[in-house]
């Protein structure tokens, strides 16, 4: 990632200062900021999946369940795939995916579908879009303290 821009080091040094999420960055070299900042799952805060791969899609659905599936939801599945990319952020690609995956005969890979689509983040991620990292430089920079 490149360097944060000058709005980005104001809400990381606001995010540093404030501790919204009460993840602990009082008293913490920059090294140890930047780890915190950038560890999935620290915040307990979601992000949405974006754009996928249809693989990614296939690795969450169990066999045993997609076989249970109408023709028409097998098809309907198949043809998402095929077209490479997916945008599982998308409410109407949700719908339909929950839809072809009932609770009823399709637990796991309903469970699968809907936690891959809003998975774990990191703060960084949250304050700065999906794949952010923030490089002890950008920690240093923003709060003053050279890394």
């Amino acid at each position: 990632m490149a360097d944060l821009t000058a709005a980005q080091l104001t809400a990381l040094a606001t995010e540093i200062n404030t501790d919204p999420k009460a993840l602990g960055y009082a008293g913490k070299t920059v090294a140890q900021r930047t780890t915190i900042i950038n560890t999935v799952g620290a915040s307990s805060e979601k992000i949405g999946a974006g754009v996928v791969q249809g693989w990614q899609l296939m690795d969450q659905v169990i066999q045993s369940e997609f076989i249970q599936l109408t023709v028409a939801n097998q098809n309907l599945f198949l043809a998402y795939l095929a077209g490479g990319q997916i945008d599982a952020s998308s409410a109407n690609v949700q719908a339909n995916f929950l839809a072809m995956f009932p609770s009823g005969t399709a637990p796991t890979t309903r469970a699968n579908l809907i936690a891959f689509v809003n998975r774990s983040a990191s703060r960084a991620e949250v304050l700065f879009g999906a794949g952010a990292v923030v490089s002890s430089w950008d920690m240093g920079r923003a709060t003053g303290v050279p890394s």
